[in-house]
Protein backbone atom coordinates (compact mmCIF):
# COMPACT_ATOMS: atom_id res chain seq x y z
CA UNK A 1 0.00 0.00 0.00
CA UNK A 2 1.32 3.57 -1.12
CA UNK A 3 1.07 6.50 1.21
CA UNK A 4 -0.74 9.44 -0.67
CA UNK A 5 0.65 13.34 1.09
CA UNK A 6 -1.58 16.11 -0.43
CA UNK A 7 -0.15 19.73 0.17
CA UNK A 8 -3.27 22.21 1.33
CA UNK A 9 -3.34 25.95 0.89
CA UNK A 10 -2.61 27.37 4.08
CA UNK A 11 -6.24 29.13 4.09
CA UNK A 12 -7.56 25.59 4.94
CA UNK A 13 -5.60 25.01 7.93
CA UNK A 14 -7.56 24.05 11.17
CA UNK A 15 -6.27 26.85 12.89
CA UNK A 16 -7.06 29.59 10.10
CA UNK A 17 -10.59 28.00 10.12
CA UNK A 18 -11.52 29.24 13.11
CA UNK A 19 -13.05 32.50 14.07
CA UNK A 20 -11.08 34.58 16.23
CA UNK A 21 -12.22 37.43 18.29
CA UNK A 22 -9.89 40.16 19.81
CA UNK A 23 -8.48 40.55 23.34
CA UNK A 24 -9.67 43.16 25.76
CA UNK A 25 -7.86 45.14 28.32
CA UNK A 26 -8.91 42.70 31.53
CA UNK A 27 -6.26 40.97 33.02
CA UNK A 28 -6.60 37.63 34.11
CA UNK A 29 -4.11 34.95 35.36
CA UNK A 30 -2.28 33.08 33.01
CA UNK A 31 -2.22 29.02 33.05
CA UNK A 32 -0.25 26.50 32.58
CA UNK A 33 -2.16 23.77 33.25
CA UNK A 34 -5.73 23.41 34.39
CA UNK A 35 -4.43 24.62 38.21
CA UNK A 36 -1.18 25.67 38.23
CA UNK A 37 -0.30 29.77 36.94
CA UNK A 38 2.18 30.35 34.40
CA UNK A 39 5.20 31.99 35.66
CA UNK A 40 7.82 32.00 32.78
CA UNK A 41 7.88 34.98 30.18
CA UNK A 42 4.08 35.69 29.66
CA UNK A 43 2.78 36.72 26.35
CA UNK A 44 -0.54 36.66 27.25
CA UNK A 45 -2.31 37.83 29.92
CA UNK A 46 -5.75 39.50 28.34
CA UNK A 47 -9.18 38.12 27.97
CA UNK A 48 -11.75 38.66 25.35
CA UNK A 49 -15.33 40.17 25.37
CA UNK A 50 -17.78 37.06 25.99
CA UNK A 51 -15.15 34.42 25.83
CA UNK A 52 -16.09 31.00 28.13
CA UNK A 53 -12.67 29.77 27.58
CA UNK A 54 -9.05 30.01 25.87
CA UNK A 55 -8.01 27.16 23.78
CA UNK A 56 -4.58 26.24 23.74
CA UNK A 57 -2.58 24.89 20.47
CA UNK A 58 0.65 25.49 19.64
CA UNK A 59 1.22 26.73 16.09
CA UNK A 60 -0.86 24.74 13.75
CA UNK A 61 -0.43 21.77 16.10
CA UNK A 62 -3.57 21.20 17.30
CA UNK A 63 -3.37 17.40 18.08
CA UNK A 64 -1.77 18.85 21.54
CA UNK A 65 -4.35 21.40 22.16
CA UNK A 66 -6.37 21.88 25.54
CA UNK A 67 -8.86 23.91 26.77
CA UNK A 68 -8.49 26.15 29.47
CA UNK A 69 -10.82 28.78 31.70
CA UNK A 70 -7.86 31.12 31.96
CA UNK A 71 -5.65 32.02 28.87
CA UNK A 72 -2.61 30.07 28.49
CA UNK A 73 0.58 32.03 29.40
CA UNK A 74 2.67 32.22 26.19
CA UNK A 75 -0.84 32.43 23.68
CA UNK A 76 -0.20 30.20 20.78
CA UNK A 77 -4.18 29.59 20.81
CA UNK A 78 -7.47 31.56 20.23
CA UNK A 79 -10.69 32.41 22.95
CA UNK A 80 -13.44 30.27 23.02
CA UNK A 81 -17.01 32.19 22.59
CA UNK A 82 -20.79 31.16 21.94
CA UNK A 83 -19.69 31.41 18.16
CA UNK A 84 -16.63 29.15 18.21
CA UNK A 85 -17.15 27.11 21.06
CA UNK A 86 -18.59 24.28 18.29
CA UNK A 87 -15.23 24.60 16.25
CA UNK A 88 -13.15 24.24 19.41
CA UNK A 89 -15.13 21.30 20.45
CA UNK A 90 -14.52 20.02 16.66
CA UNK A 91 -10.90 20.52 17.12
CA UNK A 92 -10.28 19.33 20.64
CA UNK A 93 -12.31 15.88 18.70
CA UNK A 94 -9.79 15.32 16.48
CA UNK A 95 -7.22 14.51 18.64
CA UNK A 96 -8.97 11.71 20.26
Amino acid sequence: MKNHFTICEKSTYLNVWLNRSKSNKTIVIPLKNAISVYYKKVTLEKWSDEAIGYMWCQNNDLQNSNIFSSVWGDGHGFYLNEKNLWQGAVISQLED
